[in-house]
C-alpha cells in the first residue's frame, strides 16, 4: 500500500501555501504557516491524493476567508470561494483617504487670536 503521508511535492505545496497567504496580503508566523500547511496536506490525504490540487488550497482559501473577518454563521454554510482581496486597491484608497484629510490640530478649541 502506498503511503500518502510523505509526498514528493511537500516543498513544493509549502511554496504554495505561502502563496496564497501572500495573494491574501497575510504576514503569518512559522506556527501559523505551519497549521495551513497541514490544513492543506490532510485534505490531500483524506482524498488520497500523492499531489496537491487547487481543491486542496481552494479549502484553504475558503478557510483564510471564512476566518480572517466577521461572519454570522450562515455564511459559513456554502462553500464559495471569492478569492483574495485586491490589496494595492485598498492601499490606494487608504492612502487618498490620508492625503484628503484635514490635520486636526487647528479645528478643535479657540483660536490662538481668541486668547
Amino acid at each position: 500500500m502506498i503511503s500518502l503521508k510523505q509526498s514528493k511535492d511537500d516543498e513544493e505545496s509549502f511554496l504554495k501555501v505561502d502563496a496564497v497567504l501572500e495573494q491574501y496580503g497575510l504576514h503569518a508566523d512559522a506556527r501559523i504557516k505551519t497549521f495551513y500547511y497541514n490544513l492543506v496536506k490532510v485534505s490531500r490525504i483524506i482524498n488520497k491524493r500523492r499531489e496537491l490540487t487547487n481543491m486542496d488550497l481552494d479549502l484553504l482559501r475558503y478557510f483564510l476567508e471564512k476566518t480572517q473577518c466577521k461572519i454570522d454563521v450562515v455564511d459559513t454554510a456554502d462553500y464559495k470561494v471569492e478569492g483574495p482581496p485586491d490589496v494595492k486597491k485598498t492601499k490606494e484608497v487608504e492612502e487618498k483617504i490620508e492625503d484628503e484629510t484635514r490635520d486636526g490640530d487647528d479645528m478643535f478649541g479657540l483660536p490662538e487670536s481668541e486668547f
